[in-house]
């Protein structure tokens, strides 16, 4: 039995260039195929033939000149999400950080379009933009949400207006729009000294890490260097994961790439710069690397050798960091009850247990560094971050410090003796009571 033949477009004679077909219904209609800006193979349809026949000489023009098509303002191929996909994510997956990407990303496809996407990005102007900005106010969206957003926003339009050939866009419509300003909700909670080394030593005691076994000494030693790595130097996550035993030497640490979501690029701010490595992660390091296998390139590294990916670190953060960050609680509060910390530090590590690596490490790592006297500029060079950025977010620091200086290896050692002797008591407080 023949199979049915699809009628309801039907072909007719075409001329050079241009392909006719006739609808159902009778009407003509004659498509020009042409090369969008990506180099994509995209077809245009048009109702009249003098239209087509019009666009197909203006598509050949522009190739003989070596150019892409104009395409005109209102042109319903090329519309917000298509801009947006071909040319804008692309970009921004490869100069970002994953958090970042990550985060404006989720804002781009809940917030941005489903509101503007199937709009020609050219015909988008002022009156849009502020019609969108007060619906999603309208819709309970937060200030800070609003405020990306529209930086996003922003950011696509300035690449539509660079290949204004090909987008017709010729002025960036949320440069009108008075941004609302954003508040940060929350202080930044630094804990202390004694915190950062309970959680350390908890992630490599084989006793009381959730690695359990000798075959998991290695696991539990890199458990125990991410925190003391991030800690100690004050890098971001993904520096710390690609980091190489070939980036370290002559008492520095060289930072100068970052994981990212496809790979090991470059860092958050696309250069590199160098930390001194304390006294206390010197010892650290060299007691992992006599437990990793010889030969081994990177200093979190997976079995075949390569890099923690992110995928690694979010399943590392779920099933051990946050574990272990419950348990330092639990012990903390247990030697304040037991007199082998003062009882008026008891709340000292409350809500730890919510905390990212990057509150634990970077954070204490910055207070650490301004408490000991160290100037912002010099911070500022080992962190990757402005001076601005810094004065702002750890003014709570600059200001309590007020001519009081403490030495930051007193401080680390001191801890690291104090909850030495808290690990002890406490293991030996379970032992009798089992």
């Amino acid at each position: 039995m023949m199979a049915k033949r699809n009628t309801k477009y039907r072909a007719v004679r075409s001329k050079p260039g241009i392909e006719s077909y006739k609808l159902p219904s009778g009407n003509l209609r004659y498509r020009v195929r042409y090369r969008d800006v990506t180099g994509r193979l995209r077809s245009r349809t048009y109702r009249l033939i003098d239209d087509a026949e019009e666009f197909l000489h203006e598509s050949r023009l522009a190739a003989a000149r070596g150019e892409r098509i104009k395409v005109k303002a209102g042109d319903q191929e090329l519309t917000f999400r298509r801009f947006a996909a071909d040319v804008w994510i692309p970009e921004q997956k490869a100069i970002s950080s994953v958090a970042g990407y990550d985060r404006d990303r989720s804002i781009y496809n809940n917030h941005i379009v489903r509101q503007l996407g199937k709009q020609p990005i050219a015909t988008i102007d002022v009156e849009d933009i502020l019609d969108w900005k007060l619906e999603r106010e309208a819709s309970g969206v937060g200030t800070p949400t609003i405020t990306r957003a529209l930086s996003i926003i922003s950011l696509i339009f300035q690449a539509a207006m660079v290949r204004q050939r090909t987008t017709g866009v010729r002025v960036n419509p949320t440069q009108a729009i008075k941004k609302p300003r954003a508040k940060r909700n929350r202080a930044v909670r630094v804990y202390p000294v004694e915190g950062m080394e309970l959680t350390r030593r908890v992630l490599g005691d084989p006793t009381l890490s959730t690695r359990i076994g000798k075959d998991k000494a290695q696991l539990r030693s890199q458990d125990a260097m991410f925190v003391s790595l991030m800690f100690h130097t004050g890098a971001r996550p993904g520096e710390v994961q690609a980091l190489r035993w070939s980036d370290i030497k002559n008492k520095q640490i060289i930072i100068d790439k970052a994981v990212k979501p496809d790979g090991v690029g470059e860092t958050k701010t696309g250069h590199s710069r160098t930390i001194p490595i304390l006294p206390f992660l010197a010892v650290d390091l060299c007691q992992l690397q006599k437990i990793q296998p010889k030969g081994t390139k990177h200093v979190m590294a997976t079995k075949e050798d390569e890099p923690w990916s992110i995928s690694d670190r979010r399943n590392w953060t779920q099933r051990h960091f946050h574990k272990a960050l419950t348990l330092a609680q639990e012990i903390w509060r247990d030697a304040c009850e037991n007199d082998d910390l003062p009882e008026d530090r008891i709340d000292e590590l409350d809500g730890m247990d919510q905390s990212r690596p990057y509150d634990l490490g970077r954070h204490a790592h910055s207070t650490l560094m301004l408490s000991s006297g160290m100037p912002l500029i010099q911070l500022s060079q080992i962190q990757g971050h402005s001076v601005r950025t810094l004065s702002e977010v750890y003014s709570h620091e600059i200001v309590s410090v007020n001519g009081s200086v403490t030495d930051v290896n007193d401080s680390i050692g001191q801890a690291r003796k104090t909850i030495s002797k808290v690990l002890i008591n406490y293991k030996q407080r379970k032992t009798n009571q089992g």
